[in-house]
Order: C-alpha cells, then sequence, then structure tokens
C-alpha cells in the first residue's frame, strides 16, 4: 500500500507543452492522451474525466460488498457518494477507483499541486489507504485505493466527451471525409466507415455499429428492456461511429433542459456531461421539423473524430 500511495507524487511534474496533454494542431483543442492507457487495461470515462484499468473490472455507482474475487471495481458516482463503508461484513474487491464529477463553481479556486499527464491536479485530505485529487480542469475528483493505485491514477487524462464539447475554433473536415444529407441535417464522417440503413428504432441506449454511419428512418419502434446490470469496464469500451435518426419513432435520449448551443444555426441539445455508454447524444431542432432529428456519436480514441462530425452538423 505505501508503494501505491508514493507512485502518484512521482507523476506530480510538468506535462506537455498543452495544457491538458496532446493538442489538435488544426483546432487548437487538447485531445484525449490515449498513450495513458496501458497495454491489457481498457479506458473508463465519465463526465469530463477519463482513467483506465484492467478489462475485467467491475463498474458500479456506490461501493459494492462481496466481490472479493475480484481484481477492482470503478465506482461512477455523485459528488456526494460516500466511497467508504460501515459494515465490517463488507468484504470488497482490493482495489478500487471512483470518479465523481463535482459542480464547476467547487473547483474553480483550488490551488494545484502538481500535474498528471499535463493535467493539473490537487492532492486533498482523504481517509486511510486512499489516494484522492481534485482535478479542477475536468471539474473531477478521482479517488483508489489498493495495490494499483498509484497505477491507475497514472492513467488519469481528459475524456473524449469533454473534447469534443471544449470550447474553442470548430475543427475542420478533411478533404476526405463523406458528407450526409438526411433528417434535415447535413454532416461529415470519415469515407472509409461503411453506410447502414434502417426503418426501426430502438428504444434504449445501443451499442453503435462500429465505424460505420447508420441512418434511421425510424418509421416503427421497438420497446426492449433497458436492464440495470454491473457491466465490466471492458464492455464500455466506445466505439467510433455515428447514428443519425429522425421520424415518428425516434425519441430523443437528450432529457429536456439539457445544455444547448448553436451549430451552423442549429439548435442542438445534448446529454449532460456523463457516461453514456461511450457516446453523445444530441438533439438537433430543424426548422420545419415537429421532432429533433436525434444524432449518437461515438466517443472513441483521443475525441477528434468525434468533435469533427459534432462540429460539421449543419443544416441540410
Amino acid at each position: 500500500m505505501a508503494a501505491a500511495i508514493a507512485l502518484p507524487l512521482t507523476l506530480l511534474s510538468s506535462g506537455p507543452a498543452g495544457p491538458g496533454g496532446p493538442v489538435s494542431p488544426r483546432a487548437g483543442v487538447p485531445l484525449t492522451d490515449t498513450a495513458a492507457t496501458p497495454s491489457g487495461w481498457v479506458p473508463v470515462a465519465y463526465g469530463d474525466a477519463q482513467i483506465s484499468v484492467p478489462a475485467d473490472w467491475n463498474v458500479a455507482t456506490r461501493p459494492v460488498c462481496g466481490r472479493v474475487g475480484l481484481g477492482g471495481y470503478v465506482i461512477l458516482g455523485r459528488a456526494s457518494t460516500r466511497l467508504g463503508v460501515r459494515n465490517p461484513r463488507c468484504r470488497q474487491a482490493p482495489n478500487m477507483v471512483a470518479i465523481l464529477p463535482l459542480p464547476r463553481s467547487s473547483t474553480s479556486v483550488v490551488r494545484p499541486t502538481g500535474m498528471i499527464n499535463g493535467i493539473a491536479v490537487a492532492r486533498v485530505p482523504s481517509a486511510r489507504g486512499y489516494i484522492s485529487y481534485l482535478v479542477p480542469r475536468l471539474h473531477a475528483r478521482v479517488t483508489a485505493r489498493g495495490p494499483l493505485a498509484g497505477r491507475v491514477l497514472a492513467t488519469l487524462t481528459r475524456s473524449p466527451l469533454s473534447v469534443v464539447l471544449a470550447p474553442g475554433r470548430d475543427s475542420p473536415v478533411p478533404g476526405g471525409w463523406t458528407w450526409r444529407d438526411f433528417g434535415g441535417i447535413r454532416f461529415a464522417a470519415p469515407a472509409g466507415w461503411r453506410l447502414e440503413h434502417s426503418g426501426i428504432w430502438v428504444g434504449c441506449p445501443r451499442e453503435l455499429p462500429p465505424a460505420a454511419v447508420t441512418l434511421i428512418n425510424a418509421t416503427k419502434g421497438v420497446v426492449v428492456s433497458c436492464a440495470d446490470v454491473i457491466p465490466i469496464a471492458g464492455s464500455l469500451t466506445a466505439r467510433p461511429g455515428v447514428v443519425v435518426a429522425a421520424g415518428p419513432y425516434a425519441n430523443s435520449d437528450v432529457p429536456r433542459g439539457s445544455p444547448c448551443r448553436t451549430l451552423h444555426g442549429l439548435l442542438a441539445c445534448h446529454a449532460e456531461a456523463i457516461y453514456l455508454g461511450g457516446q453523445l447524444n444530441v438533439s438537433v431542432y430543424v426548422l420545419g421539423r415537429h421532432r429533433p432529428t436525434v444524432v449518437a456519436i461515438g466517443l472513441a480514441g483521443n475525441g477528434a473524430i468525434a468533435r469533427t462530425i459534432f462540429d460539421s452538423i449543419r443544416p441540410g
């Protein structure tokens, strides 16, 4: 345990010249540091932050008892989530890491004490055996315990979602990409992605077909059970892809009151900055259409492709 606690302190050193890691040379936006994920591990993103863990770790929203046989688990909770357990009979996995998003106002006055992968962090008091950092730029608190605590915290980087939603210039569309018109909007995607069509809308968050542009003319709907199960970190790995749906059965996964922005004259509202199965869900409101066009973008890799797709959305 002593070695695990000491390791993050060695990471508190100067990072890359760009704030927060690698920077897109054309859009000027810091990207997710994919090199921070060790071989055999997988990234887990939540809000603006991302860490990496062994693929067989569980993912939960609070501390889990009875998981003695597992190597560890990830908590994706709230700012108020308690990470300690009071029940002496609660036998936990040897390792745990938690990402707790914080209100932006609560991190604006934090004075950083060091850097992890080019991102400023501040070590804060925590329970015995735990290591905890506030990450002001990513509006999160990251806490870990166990023999792998130091290695896990060393993987901290910004999430692809934060790359997509970061302020800055629009990412230019590469000349080799293909433009598509559907649902009253126009957007671009890599030319190598295959094109798929469907007429059925599945009323539950779904995995995106990898490296594909999926256009759904939602004239039919299917109701499926969205079972609440404890996932494995490896199953949360985001896929590159984009789905655009329009029609009477295309229901948006974006709740009322979600933040909105203007994309080339179109109002686009997106879900809150939380982990949504590796995708950004957007409702695009097109003049003359009674229902928004639904767009889901895979948040894979360093976030550059997802940001370019998002920035390309415009009237069709």
